[in-house]
């Protein structure tokens, strides 16, 4: 029932602390409804107070936490507050508003819309649940959104350059998330995001180098010796002349190189012929040397200043590229470094191969062409200058070009995110649109709900008047045996419309009557107002809503005999501690243990149906040092007479305040005597002792046992004047007085 859409919980939690003697915080569950019992000045009051009064500055440290915070309750609060702003400074009170059953037609208007309320108020509970699954599953989708791209972090920040880049959004999560979400998304290929976020490492590590200078600007020509490599005569089959002496010999040998090396060698070096060892004359050397006429003269010394130009090129060209093979930075290009040593290769080789042709002129060589892989050299050294002069133009920017690595970062870690962020906005989508039509049907079934309750007020206004409520006190005052006064209804104008009033009366007396009643008949009064007060409103227009009532009853029996305990208990029991009341929950706090033990009677037993016990509370108010409240079971609870000797044993073992003294002593002497019908001996005897007894403390103790109320608050404002010791030893006295010192021993048996 406490959990049913007609009767919620209203009050989930109370925590209270640092107000009158909660020095430490007391957190409280609550349920429907909830009892305390507390000696008087354990902190009770503080409770009742506190749901009254939560704004007020001294309440500041201390919290209400209602199950649906949209949904305000209306706390109707009787205490020693309510009896002082309601009666004491009020001679006339505010006419109460009931539903009067006279108007059938209305009451069944009433009816019939609160029946079809129920289910309203079912389905938009179950709307509700279904508005809080969408809600908590679009903050799961949040939550793993967040957790997928945080994920980055944890990879990238094991990296101190990244890490660096991920400042100020490195925690919380969301912080993170909402970082890479928020941020433009690189152009650049998927492919390539990890090897650019290298370079940003990279990058952003070089700028932050202190030490870090101006990167090398390399030479970017190279020679070349294209004419070279594509020279027509190495393809020329080159001879001697055709007309010599030895013309004919070489052609048939094919020897012509040889007879060239062997002329050009050996022929002046030597009186013998180079190729057969005999000795020649002058004239034939001379047509011997004839065979190497001028044009192929020309030719081999063509071919040996190829050689030396090439020889030459060669030289220079390593000399450049060694600078290219010991750079620390260019070493580590691999590209450069094979085509580096491709082009020697290729050097190198046609070289030999001009050695060659020089060695035999006859023979045919070919060339390879370099001037391409010089030229795609000369290209890389051109993009790593044009990449240094870029970085040497950030270095001298260095804070600025950071701030771009940075932002170029981010746009990384959403192009790596995309994916999933788009599924995550597909989903969000997808689930705002299910929220939607859930909220829908929520505040359609809030305007149903506000309308069938105008439909109630509608009826309401019809049927409601002060007679009925004025008539139930009066009927009731006379039930307790109450008489001599009565509450009458009166008028006032106000802006010329008559308001109706109620106050009390004797007869031929209208005026400061509630001051002259006896402390029992303003509890009574008082009480039977507030309960009408529970059932309606003192304003006409205003709608009745019972279950959006928190009802708080703080010790109602105070001066009241055991008789009207009974009566109240009862009354209590029939208006608020029925298990289908429409309130929405109940507070119950006393000191009186036998008011306690008769709400339990009449509620926590009979048929399921009507036992509230398994949506009840029990709660022990203590104090000592400090308020402490704790839940405890019904067997828990000793009776009033037991507790009261268990108060003394506690002072006496300093587990209690010495402030409690007094009242416990007056009442267990009031209940003791007044059972066994010995009020006059014990009269009898505090008049002897006083008598006997020139102690000072005793005249404070015979003021204190003889208070007509336990609420009379000089009981505390007088605690100095409380002597612990000689307080109990004047209390043991009373009971030796009386011959009664055998029940006084049995009673405090167990104390030290």
């Amino acid at each position: 029932m406490s959990n049913s859409p007609e009767n919620p919980i209203l009050v989930r939690e109370l925590e209270i602390s640092n107000v009158a003697s909660f020095n430490e915080p007391q957190k409280i569950e609550l349920k429907r409804f909830n009892f305390f019992y507390g000696l008087n000045g354990s902190g009770k009051t503080t409770v009742s107070r506190l749901l009254k009064n939560n704004a007020a500055g001294e309440f500041s440290d201390c919290k209400i936490t209602l199950s649906d915070p949209s949904e305000v309750p209306e706390y109707l609060i009787y205490n020693e507050d309510y009896i002082q702003r309601t009666f004491h400074a009020e001679e006339t009170q505010k006419g109460i508003f009931t539903l009067d059953e006279a108007n059938k037609d209305a009451v069944e208007g009433i009816k019939k819309a609160q029946e079809e309320k129920i289910p309203l108020i079912a389905d938009l509970a179950t709307e509700n649940d279904n508005l809080t699954k969408k809600e908590n599953e679009i903050t799961e989708a949040s939550k793993k959104i967040e957790s997928d791209l945080y994920s980055y972090k944890k990879t990238f920040e094991q990296d101190a350059a990244l890490k660096k880049c991920m400042t100020g959004f490195l925690t919380p999560a969301s912080k993170f998330a909402d970082k890479i979400r928020n941020s433009a998304q690189s152009p650049i290929s998927i492919d390539d995001v990890s090897a650019r976020i290298l370079e940003i490492s990279h990058e952003f590590r070089e700028l932050s180098d202190g030490n870090q200078q101006d990167k090398l600007i390399y030479t970017s020509s190279l020679p070349t010796q294209q004419n070279i490599e594509i020279d027509p005569i190495f393809a020329k089959q080159l001879a001697g002349s055709k007309d010599g002496y030895l013309s004919d010999i070489v052609e048939k040998l094919s020897h012509g190189d040889w007879i060239t090396e062997g002329i050009t060698k050996y022929l002046d070096a030597t009186k013998d012929c180079p190729f057969c060892k005999r000795t020649l004359s002058i004239d034939l050397k001379a047509q011997i040397r004839a065979h190497i006429d001028d044009e192929y003269q020309t030719q081999l010394e063509a071919l040996d200043i190829l050689k030396l130009n090439y020889s030459t090129f060669k030289n220079d060209i390593e000399q450049q590229l060694l600078e290219y093979e010991e750079d620390l930075t260019l070493k580590s290009n691999t590209l450069l470094q094979t085509k580096v040593q491709n082009l020697k290769g290729l050097i190198s080789s046609n070289l030999a191969r001009i050695s060659n042709k020089c060695t035999k002129p006859s023979d045919v060589v070919s060339l390879e062409e370099t001037s391409s892989i010089i030229n795609e050299i000369i290209l890389i050294i051109k993009e790593k200058n044009t990449e240094h002069k870029a970085f040497n133009q950030k270095l001298s920017n260095a804070s600025i070009e950071k701030k771009n690595l940075v932002s170029e970062f981010w746009t990384l870690l959403r192009k790596l995110s995309d994916a999933k962020i788009l599924q995550y906005e597909e989903a969000r989508k997808s689930l705002l649109k299910e929220k939607d039509e859930v909220a829908a049907k929520v505040r359609d079934l809030k305007n149903k709900i506000l309308l069938k309750d105008q439909q109630v007020s509608t009826f309401q206004k019809q049927t409601k008047n002060v007679e009925k409520p004025r008539r139930w006190i009066n009927d009731h005052l006379g039930l307790l045996g109450l008489s001599g006064f009565y509450i009458e209804e009166f008028s006032k104008t106000d802006n010329g419309n008559a308001v109706p009033f109620l106050r009390l009366r004797r007869k031929n007396e209208s005026s400061k009557v509630f001051h002259s009643l006896s402390e029992g008949e303003k509890t009574l009064i008082s009480f039977l107002y507030f309960v009408q007060s529970c059932i309606g409103v003192d304003d006409p227009d205003r709608s009745i809503t019972l279950s959006k009532r928190v009802i708080v009853i703080d010790d109602p029996i105070s001066s009241l005999s055991f008789n009207h305990v009974f009566d109240v208990a009862c009354m209590v029991k029939r208006f608020f501690l029925v298990k289908d009341n429409q309130y929405g929950q109940v507070l119950i706090l006393t000191h009186h243990l036998y008011f306690l033990h008769e709400l339990f009677q009449q509620s926590f037993r009979g048929k399921k149906s009507v036992n509230i016990q398994s949506e009840s509370n029990i709660f022990r108010v203590q104090k000592a040092e400090k308020t402490q409240i704790t839940n405890i079971n019904q067997s828990e609870i000793q009776n009033n007479y037991e507790s009261y000797w268990q108060t003394i044993k506690d002072v006496k073992n300093q587990k209690a305040s010495s402030i409690i003294l007094p009242n416990a002593m007056r009442n267990i002497l009031e209940h003791y005597f007044g059972f066994i019908k010995g009020e006059d001996k014990l009269q009898a005897a505090l008049e002897k002792l006083s008598l006997d007894n020139n102690d000072v403390s005793f005249s404070a103790f015979n003021r204190y046992v003889n208070r007509e109320s336990h609420s009379d608050q000089i009981n505390h404002t007088d605690a100095k004047e409380v002597d612990p010791e000689k307080f109990l030893e004047h209390f043991e006295a009373v009971f030796k007085a009386t011959n009664f010192h055998e029940h006084y021993s049995v009673m405090m048996s167990d104390a030290s």
